[in-house]
């Protein structure tokens, strides 16, 4: 896992957003710390958001609905427009498909009636095709096992 301190590897730009990393790896540079940040959240009882904040730019990998709409402050202009950080996301592809799944399955264990019955359907289909995903120890290897049903 990495965190504070850790080889530049973890910082974001090395990888497009979207694209499969090369060697291997399954999690793209620039997502893996947001996403094992996440994980441990969600596994705390938390909701699964991790960031890696860079102040002037912010890039998220999946849509959540708690925050429709903030693109539109900017528009109010002066100070808050100046101080906004310019926005990049979602990205597509698995990636962004894994960032929602992991805010289902925090919805549907903390609070179900939040999640629309089609999404908890689809969270639900999900995690019992890939057995062995609420254990998983890394953001990584919970990514590897869901990747083939994403």
């Amino acid at each position: 896992m990495t965190g504070p301190g850790a080889p530049n590897e973890d910082l974001p730009g090395e990888n497009p957003p979207g694209e499969d990393p090369p060697d291997g790896e399954l999690l793209p540079a620039p997502w893996r710390l947001p996403f094992e940040l996440a994980r441990e959240a969600f596994r705390a009882g938390s909701r699964p958001v991790g960031a890696v904040v860079h102040v002037r730019h912010v890039v998220y990998v999946a849509a959540d609905p708690k925050w429709r709409g903030i693109e539109d402050v900017p528009g109010v202009g002066g100070l808050i427009a100046d101080r906004w950080a310019r926005r990049e996301g979602p990205v597509g592809g698995p990636l962004a498909v894994f960032g929602t799944l992991l805010m289902q399955l925090w919805a549907l264990r903390h609070r179900p009636t939040e999640l629309a019955p089609g999404a908890a359907r689809t969270a639900r289909r999900r995690l019992a095709a890939a057995d062995g995903l609420p254990g998983a120890p890394t953001a990584g290897a919970a990514y590897a096992l869901l990747r083939p049903h994403l």
